[in-house]
């Protein structure tokens, strides 16, 4: 599909730049890296730490504590994820400290920051999150589970903790892995845990879920996994092998339970991966195997090497109304996808619930099924993206589409119950000839598309389910707001009933173009960044599997109907994995993604592992990138579509071709713990500030040749040190606030008076930043010495015989002979080493 003239042309979007501004106040604090003389407020504080040549006014605060045990925190962006606000972060070790409640394979902590510090106050306190929490099997370990918080909420006030031990005394799921919600992070103490994955059906027929073990057939253990949650975590989207609940799902190919979708509203479990068709989905003809259930999105199970490569985002809406999930068949020819099938989009709040097939033809003639593969959603699940491999409107083919609610298009049910006789169905005035009351779908659906005001105008309607039959109006019918279709039972015998419900609930599909895979899209769904082996646009240049294009599309803040289509650029390596692990092609496409959108769509950052085509389409040069082996050096673009610009964040200004890569994803020092879907926040909402790590030199002051934490800013040009680039081991950014104030790092580097020991910290790098240091420098500790002193167990000296008090005997004078003895012991001492050095000496003369 082409689109446009031109990919370099200004979009009219509407935001201006007052409105930007007035998104962050702070961001008009000027730049500085001078010294006493800055405006800066801070300056004391940055003059104290030795910090100047720090950007934007900041200075440092140390955020974790300033003992821990001999730990350190654990450098992995996925469990280290900061507040909205800055004003508090999540972070993980693998050692245990302060106020600890229960530790799995790593702890969890919440550090806050309070508004002032009283002298002795560094500024941040930590609490532990972790609950208590028994021995975790070996299979637990190995099928990639452990006690961890997968979700915290963005103000990380609430989030969803996976246990291996009970934390509630639910007596029908107490010897099995559980999930629960917790609404009281920011509260030091035990917390208080709400269970999410009770079993209902275990209570209906009193029978607790078997301890530990494998399901049945499947060979895979019963753990579930956390796909989403709700804004506030009252709701929670997982998947399990456990049937919880009555009309949850084995697989009919044999004995074994199969994985099915389930949601909990406030502790209150239900299925959410219910499909409108009769019988299982593998009915399907194009279905390749029997099918295993139903996953969220494109699923939260990880694989056995604890990879999650199918998670997907806004699986659930932010308000908890809608989930999106997916039943597998008629997955083939989709690419880099390794999880598709039918999509459904389940509205959780109708009443009764619904789902709907996002994937539905909306042809006007007949096609054969296919599968897709859901990528993104907005944040309400209102615009949902996925990729087909088939053709699913009358001006399209394969590739990228958008479903869109769209109020008036239609989803009716109509049921018939009767022994005998026939009935008719009327529409618009038409009437179908009489069907006998064991019509099945097919037959009545090709009786209605038979009628001339459902189908001679390219519109379709499809029945599924076997009754009640659920009828999807498609074609031109499938965005309109059409009538009720009548049923005539005079015809039927025996105790019958008709009826017909109008559900006034579907959506529209729009394609957007051949699609590789989706990078990310923003908040509103009005945004959508995507990879093609295509060039979709004219007159740019051709691009192709190895150097695919990137694109944007988007639509306004209105109607889903046109949109525009803009080349972005050429990339190489679409996936990369953290900084410093070998990668060869394999893990290119299986690793974490490096790519992150703005909020409001406005700003794409993406990672190539070739300059070519990239800066030389806006008039630059591009960058050298080969000098990294086969694959390339992997550097940062930042694309802001208000201005179009290209802008490379982590190039050398000098322009000298890089030789090692950046990164915004770091996953180093964390032993057995596991990662979660977690991607930290690495540019602003605003889109100005980019954060990344790099071992490049960027500036003239970092000149350790190893990682460092830096922040771009594309108003400027500049990249400024955000660690200092001098120290002896490696430094990392981990995540920023929403406005990108706080910067949080990691690194060994005591950069204040407060942090005493060599282990990794984290830091806030914050604009205006910086709390007094300590009145006394704390002494500082090394390895071993960070311990607290051992214990003598056993010991059977008298507790009391190290007390001294007025009852005790006097004891002046046997010290004094004591002393005295050891000073002529001493004397005694020298006069022998004396005597010895005199006869060497005689000795030596001899010779």
């Amino acid at each position: 599909m082409k689109q446009g003239t031109h990919g370099r042309r200004r979009l009219g979007f509407a935001a201006s730049c007052a409105s930007l501004l007035a998104l962050s106040v702070w961001i008009c604090i000027p730049a500085t890296t001078a010294g006493a003389d800055s405006a800066c407020s801070n300056e004391a504080a940055r003059v104290a730490q030795h910090a100047t040549y720090l950007p934007d006014c900041r200075a440092y605060e140390l955020v974790s504590p300033e003992g821990k045990a001999g730990g350190e925190v654990i450098t992995d962006t996925t469990r280290t994820r900061a507040a909205s606000d800055g004003q508090a972060i999540a972070f993980a070790s693998l050692v245990g400290f302060g106020d600890l409640q229960g530790t799995g394979v790593a702890t969890e902590y919440m550090a806050e920051r309070s508004s002032t510090a009283e002298p002795g106050d560094n500024g941040w306190a930590t609490h532990a999150i972790t609950p208590a929490q028994g021995p975790i099997p070996t299979r637990a370990l190995g099928a990639s589970y452990e006690p961890e918080y997968p979700i915290l909420s963005r103000d990380l006030t609430s989030g969803v903790f996976t246990a291996i031990s009970p934390l509630t005394s639910d007596p029908f799921v107490e010897d099995v892995a559980n999930v629960y919600s917790r609404s009281d992070l920011a509260t030091p103490g035990p917390g208080a845990y709400m269970l999410a994955s009770g079993c209902p059906l275990c209570e209906e027929s009193d029978t607790p879920l078997p301890p530990y073990g494998f399901a049945p057939g499947s060979g895979l253990p019963p753990f579930p996994r956390v796909d989403g949650a709700s804004a506030d975590s009252s709701h929670v989207l997982f998947e399990s092998f456990a049937r919880l609940t009555k009309d949850s799902n084995a697989d009919p190919h044999s004995d074994s339970l199969v994985n099915n979708v389930y949601e909990s509203d406030h502790g209150v479990t239900r299925l959410v991966s219910v499909v409108p068709e009769s019988g299982n989905e593998c009915a399907d003809p194009n279905c390749l195997a029997p099918s295993r259930g139903a996953t969220a999105g494109r699923g939260g199970l990880r694989t056995l090497a604890g990879e999650n490569n199918n998670y997907t985002p806004h699986v659930i809406s932010a308000d908890g109304s809608r989930a999106i999930f997916t039943v597998a068949s008629g997955c083939s020819g989709l690419g880099l996808v390794t999880s598709c099938g039918q999509l459904y989009l389940r509205e959780l709040t109708a009443d009764p619930p619904r789902s709907i097939k996002l994937n539905a033809l909306e042809r006007s003639t007949p096609s054969a099924a296919g599968g897709a593969a859901y990528w993104d959603a907005s944040a309400d699940d209102s615009r949902v993206f996925f990729t087909s491999n088939v053709s699913l409107t009358d001006d399209s083919g394969a590739g990228l589409y958008m479903w869109s609610l769209t109020p008036g298009s239609e989803v009716q049910e109509l049921e018939i119950e009767a022994t005998g006789g026939s009935f008719t169905l009327s529409y618009e005035g038409e009437t179908t000839p009489a069907l006998p009351c064991n019509a099945g779908s097919g037959e009545i659906e090709a009786a209605l598309n038979a009628l001339a005001a459902i189908g001679s105008g390219g519109g379709s309607v499809a029945i599924s389910g076997s009754g009640p039959f659920t009828v999807t109006f498609q074609g031109t019918l499938a965005h309109t707001d059409i009538p009720e279709i009548a049923i005539d039972g005079s015809g039927l015998t025996g105790a019958g009933t008709v009826s017909s419900t109008e559900t006034n609930h579907g959506g529209h599909l729009t394609h957007i173009g051949d699609a590789t895979l989706v990078l990310g899209a923003s908040e509103d769904g009005h945004y959508v960044y995507f990879a093609s082996a295509q060039q979709l646009v004219e007159d740019e240049p051709p691009v192709d599997a190895s150097h695919p294009g990137i694109f944007l599309w988007h639509d306004g803040s209105g109607t889903s109907e046109g949109g525009e289509l803009r080349f972005i650029g050429q990339i190489r390596g679409l996936f990369s994995k953290a900084i410093d692990e070998q990668e060869d092609a394999t893990a290119l496409a299986q690793s974490k993604r490096q790519a992150r959108v703005s909020s409001d769509g406005r700003s794409l950052l993406f990672v190539s592992t070739s300059g070519s085509g990239l800066l030389s389409l806006y008039g630059g040069s591009d960058i050298d990138q080969s000098h990294c082996g086969e694959l390339g050096c992997r550097e940062f673009y930042l694309y802001q579509a208000e201005t179009n610009r290209l802008q490379c964040v982590s190039c050398r200004p000098d322009g000298v071709p890089p030789t090692q890569s950046a990164a915004v994803y770091v996953r180093k020092n964390y032993g057995a713990s596991l990662f979660t879907a977690y991607e930290n926040r690495a540019i602003s909402d605003d889109g100005r500030y980019v954060f990344f790590s790099t071992p490049e030199p960027l500036v003239a002051a970092d000149s350790n040749g190893i990682s460092d934490a830096y922040e771009f800013d594309s108003v400027t040009g500049e990249a400024h040190l955000l660690s200092s680039g001098q120290d002896s081991n490696p430094s990392y950014f981990m995540d920023t606030s929403a406005d990108g104030r706080d910067a949080f790092i990691a690194t060994r580097e005591r950069l204040v008076g407060w942090d005493v020991d060599k282990a990794y910290d984290l830091y806030d790098v914050r604009v205006g930043g910086g709390f007094p240091e300590p009145l006394m420098p704390p002494s500082v500790c090394e390895g071993d010495a960070c311990q607290p002193p051992p214990v003598a167990l056993n010991d059977p000296t008298p507790g009391s015989a190290s007390l001294r008090g007025p009852g005790n005997p006097k004891t002046h004078k046997r010290a004094a002979r004591h002393k005295h003895k050891r000073h002529r012991s001493k004397r005694r001492h020298a006069q022998r080493r004396n005597h010895r050095r005199t006869t060497s000496t005689s000795r030596g003369g001899s010779r």
